[in-house]
């Protein structure tokens, strides 16, 4: 097994060469396939973003590797997987499908990020939450507001939580 994580469904246009969510990837140490994968990322440090992208774009290949890619240019850590992929071609990829579980909130609101933040921290936590949940820039701005203030529901998914951290803080940060 060269990796294992997950996979965006709406990115991903090929699903023999799919799109490699980059914010939870597992790998052995010293897998052929992520050692690939960062060669194809390396030049980065050298000729910076702008150029990076614009040789990618170059490649005959360039519409296999961007796939539904929502703006490219900024997705380069998924460019350089699509491109390690292609090069590496024998990848043992054990992935779930993004938008079944850790997006399974953001399919739930149509991505609307205060939706998302509402529902978990405002609505009754499920009786079978998500196992994992992925949070994006601007819902985790609205999380950190709410929960800097201390507004939210002690029933919801985030309340839980909360009060898992603080009671395991008293046992062992005091």
């Amino acid at each position: 097994m060269d990796l294992i994580g997950y996979y965006r469904e709406q990115s991903t246009l090929n699903f023999l060469a799919p799109v490699i969510e980059s914010w939870f990837v597992a790998a052995a140490p010293q897998n052929p396939f992520i050692r690939e994968w960062l060669k194809q990322l390396a030049p980065v440090k050298n000729v910076g973003i702008q150029n990076y992208f614009q040789e990618l774009k170059k490649r005959d290949d360039f519409p296999m590797i961007v796939q539904n890619i929502d703006n490219p240019s900024r997705q380069l850590l998924s460019l350089a997987q699509k491109v390690a992929m292609r090069e590496y071609r024998r990848a043992n990829l054990y992935l779930r499908k993004g938008e079944a579980n850790a997006y399974f909130y953001q399919r739930l609101h149509a991505d609307s990020s205060s939706a998302f933040a509402h529902s978990v921290l405002f609505q009754q936590r499920p009786q079978t939450p998500q196992p994992i949940i992925k949070s994006t820039g601007n819902e985790r701005l609205h999380l950190d507001f709410n929960l800097r203030l201390g507004l939210y529901n002690r029933r919801s998914l985030m309340g839980g939580m909360m009060r898992s951290v603080t009671s395991s803080c008293r046992r062992t940060c005091g």
